[in-house]
């Protein structure tokens, strides 16, 4: 399903069709067929449309315009805006000047694009009403082959789909044990289905204290133990020996977590 629409500014064909297979490859967006090669032609097609596009991938070094030059002129047209170069050393500290949204080093990877949309998601400038983004396994690992050669950082990295989903839909959050401690962390979220029974949406590779700290302002995960936190939304009754469900599952709280459910009881009273 693609959720952002996007716009790729580059002047050489063979780029383009490399970043716009890889873009596309994440199932995250459309990009639009038309590339543009300046950021002239990119301006004069975006000033009369309604609505700001969602992403932009602008090439450093272009004709006419440099991509560093075009960010402030663009900013009124597009909600974020990612910068391209060959060359991380010499344009980074650049870019970073006329503020980016992000940096990339060419050529692109899904990976990086996954874990990009997940950063900026947890960033102010983002809309809170927009749903979450899970990083979900596909159902058999692949592994990038495409140019590993030239990237030996990326080479046999498993590429992962990213999809939506809505943090109201979200019932459980549960940290992920793995076989083995090197592998990083990971938690699953679960919904719940019409009878009541979990059902797997998708995991993320972060810690459960990661996530909840990123969400904490929107008071509405309810850390019950060290490995586990649910919806409040989902939460029938609390008190500071256990949870109960609208499922009808009771889950016990840990000793270390009753002075934070003492709080949370505390702040749902108060008017």
């Amino acid at each position: 399903m693609s959720t952002f629409s996007a716009i790729i500014i580059e002047d050489l064909p063979l780029v383009q069709e490399q970043m716009r297979r890889v873009i596309m490859g994440t199932k995250l967006f459309h990009v639009e067929k038309k590339c543009y090669t300046s950021v002239e032609a990119a301006i004069k097609a975006l000033k009369n449309r309604p609505v700001k596009v969602d992403f932009v991938f602008l090439d450093v070094e272009l004709d006419g315009m440099l991509g560093t030059e075009g960010v402030s002129k663009l900013r009124p047209y597009v909600r974020f805006i990612i910068l391209c170069s060959d060359y991380r050393e010499k344009h980074a500290e650049e870019g970073h000047d006329v503020r980016p949204d992000a940096f990339f080093k060419k050529p692109l990877f899904q990976e990086d694009i996954h874990e990009l949309v997940r950063d900026l998601q947890k960033r102010e400038t983002w809309r809170l009403k927009d749903p979450i983004s899970i990083l979900v396994r596909r159902p058999h690992d692949k592994r990038i082959e495409e140019e590993k050669d030239d990237d030996k950082e990326h080479a046999g990295h498993p590429v992962r789909e990213l999809t939506r989903v809505a943090l109201e839909d979200i019932v459980r959050v549960k940290r992920k044990v793995k076989e083995e401690k090197r592998e990083g962390n990971e938690i699953d979220f679960y919904g719940l289905d019409p009878t009541g029974h979990y059902y797997l949406l998708g995991s993320m590779r972060t810690s459960l204290k990661a996530f909840y700290q990123d969400y904490e302002r929107l008071n509405i995960f309810l850390f019950v133990t060290s490995s586990v936190m649910y919806h409040k939304d989902y939460v029938k009754d609390i008190s500071l020996s256990a949870v109960k469900l609208k499922n009808g599952v009771k889950v016990d709280v840990n000793r270390s977590r009753r002075s934070y459910i003492e709080k949370f009881i505390a702040s749902e009273k108060s008017p």
